[in-house]
């Protein structure tokens, strides 16, 4: 909805994706750590695998953070400094699903949480991920609690309702940012 109002977006799930390609600086990293199992017989990373192992696995998670954050921070700085001297955007938008957990408030001015209850964001993740109630649940609480999230949000979005609600909350944020920034 951003986008479409001519924000740009820089999105941490994409980037993240980026720096485990075939070839790259991540995936060695995964593949020492985690052990060559946890490469397809392409030699590209077998999400499925590594998901199982971080998801139940508190430890191997933050292992897997510890190795990953700092390359997708970096690409981020790096791609947003690029947009900023390339096209001047009248707002520039980091969409990280794990900014608060993972200490990043620091690199941005303002923090827009995405509200949704749990039980929405449990029937959500299901279906768009095609995964058991059990799973979803799994990631959901490897995530800091969206209640708590609240409570660091500059802003925040209450995505429940309908499209067109949303899109309202949209509308009016963008004008308050647009008229703080400029």
């Amino acid at each position: 909805m951003f986008r479409r109002k001519g924000a740009e977006i820089i999105d941490a799930d994409q980037i993240a994706r980026e720096v485990v390609e075939p070839g790259t600086e991540g995936l060695e990293r995964i593949a020492r750590e985690f052990g060559p199992g946890i490469l397809d017989d392409e030699g590209k990373l077998n999400r499925e695998r590594l998901g199982a192992r971080i998801f139940h696995n508190p430890a191997e998670r933050e292992k897997l953070n510890r190795l990953l954050h700092p390359l997708i921070v970096d690409s981020m700085r790096d791609k947003t400094e690029k947009i900023k001297k390339e096209k001047d955007p009248d707002l520039l938008i980091w969409d990280v699903p794990l900014l608060i957990e993972g200490n990043l408030t620091q690199w941005v001015e303002a923090v827009i949480l995405v509200y949704t209850p749990k039980e929405i964001q449990l029937e959500r993740l299901m279906k768009r991920n095609a995964l058991s109630r059990e799973e979803a649940e799994k990631r959901i609480l490897a995530q800091m609690d969206i209640e708590e999230k609240k409570k660091h949000a500059d802003y925040v979005i209450d995505n429940r309702g309908t499209l067109s609600e949303t899109e309202r909350q949209v509308d009016q944020l963008w004008k308050q940012l647009i008229s703080k920034s400029g």
